[in-house]
């Protein structure tokens, strides 16, 4: 009698796959599992009914590149449909129940280690975790194949893997930050106008003719930052332009910069930078000096 598997990323007896293109178990070092993000299943299936996956936790995520088909899901209470062309991506820690209706094509692979969580939660954050599905592009579905690409040398490349998976949520970040537009494209332009003032989120959530805590949702959701986290980070920036670009005191950056007072402007400097502004501008200054 055969041994029993008991890897919990292989399904024996899967239904309804029609070929198994590829599918690979990293051999994970070390120094992988503390530092790089690593795979541990990967690979590209047709499958069509009764293929069906249901777990309810697992310790790590899963990533599909939808190449050909239709695979659909049912995740935090919601059921939809991913169609060709569709990247989707699941916390297994959380339940998880995917299935194909018809013929259908996916690359996956499930993966952890690194920043991982934080990644996702980012990334789930932007887009909204219920229905985690993003059009793929050229070269976000490319990586699928990258990575299996990659299991088919003799010795594959652990921090090409890493290198692979880390793009792809970068790209996967970066394509769900959405262009600036309304609420928190003018509340950003008031701040740039008015710098030097003291400015509150009840200001600029009535600038916008919002309520406080629906433009700090909005704000949020669009640039990543609660309104007074951007607007700390505006003036401390600019800071750093009068303190390498010009001779001004602290006590007039402090000013210009709408800090109430040099006090609490070299404190919030140091947290934001590091430095404080004294040492920051004899360090990245080449022309003035105090």
């Amino acid at each position: 009698m055969a041994p029993e598997n008991t890897n919990p990323y292989f399904i024996p007896g899967e239904k309804g796959i029609v070929k198994v293109t590829s599918k690979h178990f990293q051999m994970v070092s070390p120094f992988a599992r503390d530092h790089l993000f690593y795979t541990l299943i990967a690979g590209d299936y047709n499958c069509e009914a009764p293929y069906e996956v249901r777990r309810e936790y697992l310790d790590s995520y899963i990533i599909f590149f939808v190449m050909e088909g239709q695979m659909h899901f049912e995740y935090q209470g919601n059921i939809f449909a991913a169609p060709t062309g569709s990247i989707v991506l699941l916390d297994c820690h959380q339940p998880n129940h995917y299935w194909a209706e018809s013929m259908m094509r996916q690359q996956f692979f499930h993966f952890t280690g690194n920043i991982s969580r934080d990644y996702c939660d980012l990334i789930f954050e932007r887009n909204g975790q219920n229905e985690p599905v993003f059009k793929a592009r050229p070269e976000t579905a490319a990586i699928f194949t990258y990575i299996l690409d990659e299991f088919n040398k003799v010795q594959p490349n652990e921090h090409k893997i890493s290198s692979h998976i880390m793009n792809l949520l970068s790209m996967l970040a970066y394509q769900e930050q959405k262009d600036l537009t309304g609420p928190a494209s003018a509340a950003i332009a008031y701040m740039h106008e008015h710098l030097t003032d003291m400015i509150s989120v009840d200001q600029l959530a009535a600038q916008i003719s919002l309520s406080k805590y629906h433009f700090s949702r909005i704000f949020k959701q669009q640039t990543g930052y609660a309104p007074h986290e951007y607007l700390l980070n505006l003036r401390v920036q600019k800071a750093k332009e009068y303190l390498c670009n010009t001779r001004n005191s602290v006590e007039e950056i402090t000013e210009l910069c709408g800090f109430s007072s040099p006090s609490n402007f070299i404190r919030a400097f140091h947290k934001q930078s590091g430095f404080t502004p004294a040492s920051y501008r004899k360090l990245f200054s080449t022309e003035w000096v105090d």
